[in-house]
């Protein structure tokens, strides 16, 4: 009851600053999802830089053995496949409800890539690698350079490393262009 006697004057009408309040309000609500899918791609790709090309190598350069820093990284990876799988859906889900013909665009596609080359470090990628390291156990950190097991647990990365690069230059992309659409209503 309170309220309403803030939010009226004598008449029955809404005052200014219920009004502004109930237009914020309507603001925030018809922007969240566009704010959300801003977030999301700034997580997706941030997160991809700031795991790929800072933490890793730091981790590999101050950590006292390599499988530690590989052990440490690789559950990283790991998490930002996953945060890459939540993103990409919300994203592509959102880019659809945009518009009907989201699908052609080159952002679209880009988004799908970024999705499937995530979803391929999940389930194809990390599951190989995890597997070579268990059949080589601790004598991974101690393979001559010549090795014919070593050759695969490093094709395998190299594989791995390239699917990542692909995958942060297409985020990088998307940032630079500001690939998130408004908002059916206009808002950023």
């Amino acid at each position: 009851m309170k309220f309403w006697m803030c939010a009226t004057n004598k008449f029955g009408r809404q005052g200014g600053a219920a009004r502004a309040r109930g237009a914020l309000a309507a603001f925030a609500l018809a922007s969240f999802p566009a704010a959300l899918a801003r977030l999301s791609l700034t997580l997706w790709v941030g997160g991809l830089w700031v795991v790929g090309y800072l933490v890793a190598p730091v981790l590999f350069a101050s950590l006292p053995t390599r499988l530690l820093a590989g052990e440490v990284a690789g559950q990283l990876f790991s998490w930002m496949g996953w945060i890459g799988v939540g993103c990409g859906v919300y994203l592509l889900a959102y880019r659809s409800c945009q518009s009907r013909e989201a699908w052609r665009s080159w952002p679209f596609l880009a988004l799908c890539l970024m999705l499937l080359l995530s979803l391929a470090q999940l389930f194809w990628l990390q599951p190989v690698i995890a597997q070579i390291k268990a059949e080589l156990g601790s004598a991974l950190g101690s393979l001559a350079a010549g090795d014919d097991r070593g050759g695969r647990f490093a094709l395998w990365h190299g594989v791995s490393a390239l699917a990542y690069l692909l995958q942060s230059l297409l985020g990088a992309a998307l940032v630079a262009v500001n690939a998130v659409p408004e908002g059916r209503d206009g808002t950023k």
